[in-house]
């Protein structure tokens, strides 16, 4: 998504078929909050430094 190579559905459709989950992730980070996840990224990326935990941008603009 950030790319711009796909887009939320697809992503959505995509874990739910590889993970055989109920909802895709783009759902979860909606039940969760954008918010609350952007916080819980932040703290655990201030902690370890690691990127993979730094939320995109696309992620932010939608807190």
């Amino acid at each position: 998504m950030e790319d711009g190579i796909a887009e939320e559905e697809i992503v959505n459709r995509v874990y739910r078929l590889a993970t055989n989950a109920p909802y895709g992730i783009i759902d979860a980070a909606e039940l969760l909050g954008y918010q609350c996840l952007i916080e819980a990224l932040d703290d655990a990326f201030n902690k370890t430094g690691l990127e993979v935990f730094r939320p995109c941008k696309t992620l932010r603009s939608k807190a």
